[in-house]
C-alpha cells in the first residue's frame, strides 16, 4: 500500500473538508425539515449562504468603528 505525500494529503484535506462540511450541513438541514413536515432547503444552501455573506458590504455607524 503506497502512502500519500504529506503535502498532497494536506492539500486534499484543505480542499475536501469544507466541501464535505457543506454537504453534511445541507443534508442535516433537509433531514431536520423533513422531520418537521417541511420540504427544506436545497443541499447546497449553506454554500449559497456563504456566497451571500461575502457579497455584503461593511457598514460602520461611527467613524471610529473602522479604526478599531
Amino acid at each position: 500500500m503506497s502512502q500519500l505525500d504529506p503535502f498532497l494529503a494536506a492539500g486534499l484535506f484543505i480542499i475536501l473538508a469544507p466541501v464535505v462540511g457543506v454537504l453534511i450541513t445541507g443534508l442535516d438541514r433537509i433531514l431536520t425539515a423533513r422531520m418537521q413536515g417541511r420540504v427544506g432547503p436545497p443541499v447546497l444552501q449553506p454554500l449559497y449562504d456563504i456566497g451571500k455573506l461575502f457579497q455584503k458590504r461593511q457598514v460602520a455607524v461611527w467613524g471610529a468603528q473602522s479604526f478599531f
